[in-house]
């Protein structure tokens, strides 16, 4: 089970990969930013979708040093903190979508499940 829940989270991280690509055309063609937000906004989408195919590569390919490793172990939080972070941002900084907060706050969740239950994941492994 484990295994299964990383591995559909590492299709979701792609997913979510391939969305920012599109969101950064969108804010390109966007001509209502200044150059300088648009720089800004254009370095730390670019830098989140590597981010978020990272997560893919690892949950997919390496689910078992993820939970079998520390290193593994902090990524897996880190993977968690992310997503809440950015389900709760949805109140704060969005017009909130129901959608985005409720697919950002279970994959999160999801990444916390492995975290936790990790002695029984390696076993799984």
């Amino acid at each position: 089970m484990i295994g299964r829940i990383l591995l559909t989270g590492g299709i979701v991280h792609v997913i979510m990969a391939i969305f920012h690509i599109y969101l950064g055309y969108d804010i390109y063609r966007d001509g209502s930013v200044s150059r300088f937000s648009m720089g800004l906004i254009q370095a730390l989408n670019f830098a989140l979708t590597c981010v978020f195919f990272f997560f893919g590569y690892i949950s997919i390919f390496h689910r078992k040093e993820l939970v079998s490793t520390q290193i593994g172990k902090i990524t897996m939080l880190l993977i968690s903190v992310i997503y809440i972070t950015r389900a709760l941002e949805e109140f704060i900084l969005f017009e909130f979508s129901l959608f985005v907060f409720l697919l950002c706050f279970i994959v999160g969740l999801l990444n916390l499940v492995p975290f936790v239950f990790r002695k029984f994941a390696i076993e799984e492994m």
